[in-house]
């Protein structure tokens, strides 16, 4: 009896270590594949479903993904899940490149070397992603807001922000594509009905002495 129980826990701590192991061999192809530029046994890897590691998984999915929205999305999922990192700093450099591709150089510069803007970055598009998620999910409950600018840089919203933030805690950036361009809205909502956004506007009026319309989102 003894036995056979022995026999089952080494079974079992075998099936474990297999599958620890496997996990890590494959964690580390992923790894090596991209870190010399092999991109195509990357891809190959990546059809065949045998990157166990969901983080590397996601990276990869995002590589091969058409839309670079999109894309970037899934980067920011991968970096923000992962404990692994190398993966998170070859996520931060992708997305840098992407910013510069689309001309915001002083953007991209600053994801690469100013850790604190490069988290503010992830924090807005992982807000953008969770409410277009929960637009496709059908949720007809919209919110409304107050849009006081839209800027295509990111620094120019966050300015404006600032500004708005110490009365009005609930200032937010989201992001919106317009024809192809990114866009950093600033908006001072998240109301249930319009009613609270207009109150909200009057006071941005008398406050500031600012204007601003009503947005839903």
């Amino acid at each position: 009896m003894e036995k056979l129980r022995f026999i089952r826990i080494y079974f079992c701590l075998s099936l474990f270590l297999i599958a620890f192991l496997t996990k890590g061999l494959w964690a580390q192809s992923a790894a090596e594949l991209y870190r010399n530029h092999q991109i195509i046994e990357l891809e190959k890897l990546y059809k065949n479903d045998t990157i166990a590691s969901p983080d590397w998984k996601l990276f990869v999915d995002a590589l091969f993904e058409a839309d670079g929205e999109e894309a970037i999305n899934k980067m920011i999922r991968a970096y923000s899940q992962s404990e692994d990192q190398y993966l998170r700093s070859v996520i931060r450099v992708r997305i840098a490149q992407f910013y510069s591709a689309r001309g915001y150089y002083e953007t991209s510069r600053r994801a690469l070397n100013d850790e604190k803007f490069f988290s503010r970055i992830v924090s807005v598009k992982q807000k953008s992603s969770e409410m277009t998620s929960t637009d496709n999910e059908g949720n007809n409950q919209q919110k409304y807001g107050v849009q006081m600018g839209a800027f295509s840089s990111y620094e120019n919203a966050q300015q404006l922000q600032k500004k708005y933030q110490e009365k009005f805690s609930n200032t937010v950036i989201i992001e919106k594509t317009k024809n192809g361009q990114t866009l950093y809205v600033v908006v001072i909502g998240g109301y249930e009905n319009r009613e609270k956004a207009d109150a909200t506007l009057e006071l941005i009026k008398q406050s500031f002495y600012d204007n601003g319309y009503i947005i839903q989102y």
